[in-house]
């Protein structure tokens, strides 16, 4: 037997978003992000943090790009290292 949504799954999804979601850097809207980032420990100083999202390293949408549009989701979720990061180290993801 399958099983209708509850009438007020929409609003749950939506409370969801804005609960755990952020801005997107480069496109706006609300990013919710399901891949292994989420668990990193994130800092609001970049001194203490050994990695940070890619789209950090672009200033600004082009106003004209198919390849940006085509990938920006991948710019906004890939986290790339700032510094050397030793065998052991915590991972601290660098959220301006």
């Amino acid at each position: 037997m399958r099983r209708c949504p509850q009438k007020n799954s929409m609003k749950s999804l939506f409370d969801l978003f804005n609960k755990h979601g952020r801005t997107e850097v480069n496109m706006g809207g609300v990013v919710v992000d399901a891949g292994l980032a989420t668990l990193i420990r994130q800092s609001s100083t970049k001194e203490k943090a050994n990695v940070v999202r890619l789209s950090y390293f672009l200033p600004h949408r082009p106003s004209y790009s198919p390849v940006f549009d085509r990938y920006r989701q991948t710019y906004d979720v890939v986290i790339v290292a700032l510094r050397d990061i030793t065998k052991g180290e915590e991972l601290v993801l660098f959220c301006p």
